[in-house]
């Protein structure tokens, strides 16, 4: 069975039609989410602290700054967007 990114799918399917991608292993969806979606992944004997650090130095445009991909930044872009909007 593949193992596939649940985010992507959902998006993919409603936005392209086409299933995600098969990650293959735990490692490489754990690294997807990190590298593509920006949610830092706890790896075994990592602390929050430990994993934060290794997060942080691997993705450095990632939270808060303006190039996060993560979607909670996304989000509060758009909606700074959707406000600004009115202003013009």
């Amino acid at each position: 069975m593949a193992l596939v990114c649940k985010i992507c799918t959902l998006l993919d399917g409603l936005m392209l039609g086409k299933p995600g991608t098969d990650l293959g292993t735990m490692d490489g969806l754990f690294q997807h989410l990190e590298d593509v979606h920006h949610i830092p992944v706890q790896r075994d004997g990592e602390t929050p602290e430990e994993t934060w650090r290794r997060f942080k130095a691997n993705h450095p445009t990632a939270w808060p700054n303006a190039d996060c991909q993560c979607y909670s930044c996304r989000a509060r872009s758009r909606t700074a967007l959707i406000g600004n909007a009115g202003n013009n």
